[in-house]
């Protein structure tokens, strides 16, 4: 397993018991499943495509969020998912779009947060699902 399979293992992992949806963990998964896309610089041209859109909509999710907010979110080491198994990285990468979208949808049904940020937390999770759907 690659080091950059096992960020995108651990980040589902950090969220798991506390999600907060503006938080700084939960913006910094998105930009892990955004940098992933990067793979598609080395992929055949077959799979590019996929990884290409599936970069689009998290880029989309990943303004959209932030965008009403102060202070925007980076990743805190340089990282780079080439040389990650194909299939694993996919796979992983596909699964963490899915979890955060669950996170974000219920979040938008839930109670938390104002009116505007939960319709900003439903368009996320559109996104995420969107991008999940590429790579399936």
């Amino acid at each position: 397993m690659s080091s950059y399979i096992s960020l995108l293992k651990d980040a589902k992992r950090d969220l798991a018991g506390d999600f907060a949806p503006d938080g700084m963990l939960a913006r910094q998964a998105l930009l892990l499943a955004e940098r992933t896309a990067a793979v598609a610089d080395s992929c055949p041209p077959g799979q590019a495509a996929g990884w290409d859109m599936f970069g689009a909509y998290l880029a989309d999710a990943v303004a959209e969020l932030e965008a009403d907010l102060d202070d925007p979110a980076v990743l805190t080491q340089e990282v780079d998912p080439a040389g990650s198994d194909a299939d694993e990285l996919r796979e992983e990468a596909a699964g963490l779009a899915r979890w955060l979208a669950d996170l974000y949808a219920s979040a938008a049904a839930g109670e938390a947060g104002s009116g505007w940020r939960r319709l900003v937390w439903a368009a996320v999770a559109r996104r995420l699902d969107d991008a999940a759907a590429e790579l399936s």
